[in-house]
């Protein structure tokens, strides 16, 4: 991990590059409204098919204290011991208020365990595929 100096161009904070086969942490730092505690930006490696029923199964699970979501902007946020995370269907998630750097992986762990049926492979743009000899595009 590298602390990162402050030169007014963006956020001070533990730049980390933790990733799993479901998910990527990109960056910690320290939490807005408490500094001992940690905030974490991560992306699934597959987004969520269909937000509303990513909502229904977070709030089915009853493994949470506050399960509140829009379907609309395709957003679900959880309140979860002391902790407050939400989650894109775009497969972005935030996690506040987290006691520590493995805090935030085993809570990230457990929102993918919950939410893998619901995540579909996220489709490359032909733009960035490279072209193979012999490949022919149909």
């Amino acid at each position: 991990m590298k602390e990162e100096e402050n030169n007014g161009d963006g956020p001070v904070g533990e730049q980390i590059t933790w990733s799993t086969q479901a998910y990527k942490i990109s960056y910690i730092r320290p939490c807005f409204t408490d500094k001992s505690k940690k905030m974490a930006e991560a992306r699934f490696s597959e987004s969520v098919a269909d937000s509303k029923e990513m909502c229904e199964l977070l709030m089915n699970s009853r493994q949470f204290d506050n399960v509140t979501y829009s379907e609309k902007l395709g957003i679900a946020r959880i309140e979860w011991m002391g902790k407050t995370i939400t989650i894109f269907n775009t497969g972005e998630i935030t996690v506040r208020s987290a006691e520590s750097i493995e805090d935030v992986k085993s809570t990230i762990d457990k929102i993918y365990g919950i939410l893998s049926r619901l995540m579909v492979k996220k489709e490359p743009e032909k733009k960035d595929r490279k072209y193979k000899p012999g490949e022919v595009e149909m």
